[in-house]
């Protein structure tokens, strides 16, 4: 296992993470819209799929939609409370029956055969905690997918933090939410925002690099018993090269 999965599993098996994951749409309007979205599509794409495979399905959110419609899904992931909090939803759901849940790291699906199942998904970015690894890691999705295949990553086109550090604050449905990324946002985000002034050269280590935070700093938090946010991996379209990359570092304004 590499240094990145073992962070992975410390943070996502904080005992809070379960219930912290399961209340975000009650929490963030954007969460919300996002997971309304993809269930839309899902449920737009289920001709002939009996089978499933969830990778990072966390506490259930789409494996328990497509179970109460029937199909049997594999519910695999990484955290036993994500496992424990998913298996009490189905008993309540009553879709149990329909679900098999399977503890593992998305870097290590050698128990699957290709082809198993008629559909593969994997949402909310799993796959980006899972670089250096992650080619494999897709390449293993897509051969274990035998109809379809659904996944999420982080973009390096959509990271904004760097310009702005409270900026979950305009989706936060209840400013006396006790979610403990919503009073980061506004008991520290919000004051932060107004001295914040982005450092460029980590806003193109960035886009070049595509980690979102210094593994260093990750690690070192790591190894000294923290259990810091997860090594994350963020990519870019296909269309993206290292070349253009330099051509837009070199040409923005913003840069100089």
């Amino acid at each position: 296992m590499s240094n990145s999965t073992e962070i992975a599993r410390r943070f996502w098996n904080l005992p809070q993470k379960a219930d912290e994951e399961a209340a975000r749409e009650q929490t963030f309007l954007d969460d919300a819209i996002a997971k309304a979205h993809i269930e839309r599509l899902l449920l737009e794409n289920l001709d002939g799929i009996r089978t499933a495979f969830d990778g990072g399905a966390g506490y259930g959110r789409f494996s328990l939609l497509l179970a109460a419609r029937g199909i049997q899904i594999t519910h695999f992931d990484i955290s036993l409370p994500m496992l424990e909090k998913a298996k009490a939803l189905a008993a309540e759901w009553g879709v149990a029956g329909n679900m098999r849940f399977i503890h593992g790291s998305l870097e290590d699906l050698s128990a699957f055969r290709d082809h198993q199942f008629d559909l593969v998904l994997s949402f909310d970015a799993p796959v980006s905690y899972t670089y250096p690894n992650h080619e494999v890691v897709l390449r293993n999705l897509i051969r274990i997918a035998g109809k379809k295949l659904c996944v999420s990553v982080y973009s390096r086109l959509a990271w904004t933090y760097h310009f702005d550090p409270a900026q979950k604050e305009k989706y936060i449905f209840n400013p006396k939410s006790k979610d403990p990324l919503a009073r980061w946002t506004l008991d520290e985000g919000v004051p932060q925002r107004a001295e914040c002034r982005p450092d460029m050269a980590e806003v193109w280590a960035l886009y070049q690099t595509g980690l979102m935070e210094p593994m260093e700093e990750t690690a070192e938090a790591f190894e000294k018993g923290g259990a810091p946010w997860p090594i994350s991996y963020a990519l870019y379209p296909k269309n993206r090269t290292q070349e253009n990359i330099e051509a837009q570092k070199t040409d923005s304004p913003l840069y100089r």
